[in-house]
């Protein structure tokens, strides 16, 4: 599973008009190779030092996204970034599957949203897509109608999604659009409720989908972006916060357990899940001392040292970081068979580190609902 570095600004494909390439062959599919890159917003400057340039790559997301990534460009004209349009605040419909500005003398078209990121620096543009109601394939095969006319190979299509269209209802109807797409497809979960792989029948779907897609990679996505590539996904993006690991619903918040605690959620990479600092304190080392972490910005310090100041969230979110390069860089050269056989004894071995924690601490260290079900389904 090997990364290919491109650097240099967009452009137009080769070829003359009815050329229909393949996802896997477009310069944007070489460009992000196999990376699982991060997505960040108002950490995005902060975060970018800490890239591995070889196997990752950064996304902004924000409102100020195009002016954080022109900062950034100067001092690290090698890193694969991307911005992440703001379009996810609406819903898509058959005549408005993008946010384009369409009011003034000359409206706004997908070719100019695409060159503005890439004139900004970005390596790979994205489409500004809105969100897509479940069942909806009116709206979501007039955008990929949109997509299929660009005669250019510099982009993904995002596809922000109902957690509905994994749904057995939907999700066939789902393959067949994707499969359509001339240009590598990015799925964004959207839910404001959850986690919208807890839903019943979501995981099953989303394996589905990354099985039958020609090129296609999870975006916004958490641990569930290694359970993808081990079903065929080409690349994806893991989001720094738990609000950019997935999509809120347009015109709700995203869910929170707890919004009064703002201690991080940390990533705990033998048990395959996230964990609030203060859980750990309270829940798991209240009375026997913390696990540890070597990783260089823990440097064998208490796994849930972290307090809900910015600095300390950054250091948590930069382990995280850290530990989802880790993985990758474990599955580097390996074939699809080769990653699935890999992220099976993952799976596998988080019993051996749950019992293994539950023994020392003598405190009761559930799987996740996620990791249950991967099992379950392996």
């Amino acid at each position: 599973m090997s990364t290919e570095i491109i650097t240099g600004s967009g452009g137009r494909p080769p070829g003359g008009i009815g050329t229909a390439p393949n996802p896997a062959d477009t310069r944007a599919a070489k460009r992000l190779g196999t990376r699982v890159l991060v997505v960040a917003s108002g950490e995005a400057e902060a975060t970018a030092p800490h890239v591995d340039p070889v196997v990752s790559g950064l996304v902004i997301a924000g409102a100020v996204a195009h002016r954080t990534l022109r900062a950034l460009r100067k001092n690290y004209p090698d890193l694969v970034m991307m911005i992440e349009p703001t379009s996810t605040s609406v819903w898509a419909t058959r005549e408005l599957p993008f946010m384009l500005d369409v009011s003034g003398i000359f409206p706004e078209g997908l070719d100019d949203v695409l060159d503005a990121q890439l004139q900004a620096g970005a390596t790979v543009a994205v489409t500004p897509t809105a969100v897509f109601q479940a069942g909806d394939s009116d709206a979501m095969k007039a955008a990929l109608e949109m997509v299929n006319k660009l005669k250019r190979d510099d982009f993904v299509f995002l596809l922000p999604i109902h957690y509905r269209w994994l749904d057995k209802a939907n999700i066939k109807q789902l393959i067949a659009i994707i499969k359509r797409s001339q240009h590598p497809v990015a799925i964004a979960l959207v839910d404001s409720s959850s986690n919208p792989l807890e839903h019943a029948g979501a995981i099953p779907g989303y394996r589905r989908l990354f099985e039958a897609a020609s090129w296609a990679m999870p975006w916004r996505a958490d641990l569930g972006a290694f359970d993808a590539l081990a079903h065929g996904a080409r690349a994806a993006v893991i989001g720094q916060l738990p609000s950019l690991r997935r999509i809120a619903l347009p015109g709700k918040g995203g869910f929170s357990s707890d919004k009064s605690d703002m201690s991080p959620h940390v990533l705990l990479r033998k048990l395959l899940r996230y964990r609030r600092s203060s859980k750990m304190q309270q829940d798991w080392f209240a009375s026997a001392a913390p696990e540890t972490c070597p990783c260089p910005h823990c440097g064998g310090r208490a796994i849930d040292r972290f307090n809900g100041s910015d600095e300390q969230r950054l250091e948590a979110h930069l382990h995280n970081l850290h530990e989802t390069t880790v993985m990758r860089r474990e599955i580097d050269g390996y074939t699809p068979e080769q990653i699935a056989a890999w992220w099976k004894q993952r799976l596998l071995d988080v019993e051996y580190e749950r019992q293994a924690l539950k023994g020392r601490i003598g405190v009761e260290v559930n799987l996740t609902p996620d990791v249950k079900e991967w099992l379950r389904e392996s």
